[in-house]
């Protein structure tokens, strides 16, 4: 509510955990009895939305969301969603694609790179690139004017194997372990893999996967279709 990104690890994580406004729906109605009378909570639910809904920050879309009139669950979700924005913090039930227990995938807007280059945590973090099928580890500059590009500098995978290099990691050696972990997966004649193909890099930061996504088409473009990328990121969910 400080409007400010401090919220404890530990609440941050509560926040953006799926289903977490059924989960408190208790506790938070004890102790609404125990500590605040009914006029009382109504009274704040009503200056929360009217802040809410004064925040220049929000669509209004989001503020349409907002009920006027109290009720347990419209004062979770307004409280829940007043932290969120005001500690930019992700909305994961809005964007989750696949979740298992406590683990869950969603999509939020950002830095990919920054979760894994710039990973300060203790823990590793896990990051997947999309790569073409041949793993191929040489970026194509517009420079070189080649005939056949293998990976465009202006791709997510181009993008990182050129952030591979500048933590002063050897592209060379990169494609010599891709080999090695890819010896016992069949090859096709020109040397590319199965979609949904596989490789772990490890870092001291991150440990990334590389996907094999797309494939080149016979005048060597890369082409993938939506649910190809579906089909090709659900083998990726079953091997975890």
């Amino acid at each position: 509510m400080s409007q400010q990104n401090d919220v404890p690890t530990a609440l941050r994580n509560a926040i953006t955990t799926i289903g977490i406004e059924k989960r408190i729906a208790n506790s938070v109605q004890d102790f609404i009895v125990d500590c605040i009378d009914t006029e009382s909570v109504s009274l704040m639910y009503q200056d929360l939305r009217q802040l809410y809904i004064d925040d220049d920050r929000l669509d209004a879309e989001h503020k349409s969301k907002v009920l006027p009139v109290y009720s347990l669950d419209a004062f979770i979700y307004l409280y829940l969603e007043a932290l969120r924005v005001n500690n930019k913090l992700p909305k994961a039930q809005d964007h989750c694609v696949w979740s298992r227990g406590v683990n869950s995938i969603c999509l939020i807007e950002g830095d990919l790179f920054a979760f894994g280059f710039g990973n300060r945590k203790k823990q590793k973090a896990i990051v997947v690139i999309p790569v073409n099928t041949g793993f191929d580890t040489h970026i194509t500059w517009k420079k070189e004017q080649a005939d056949y590009p293998l990976v465009s500098d202006q791709t997510l995978h181009g993008a990182w194997l050129r952030r591979w290099e500048d933590a002063r990691n050897s592209l060379e050696e990169l494609g010599q372990d891709i080999n090695a972990q890819l010896s016992k997966v069949p090859a096709n004649e020109y040397g590319a893999f199965p979609c949904g193909t596989i490789a772990a890099m490890d870092s001291e930061k991150a440990v990334y996967y590389l996907l094999a996504i797309s494939e080149f088409d016979a005048a060597h473009v890369t082409e993938t279709m939506r649910r190809e990328s579906a089909d090709r990121m659900q083998k990726f969910l079953d091997a975890l």
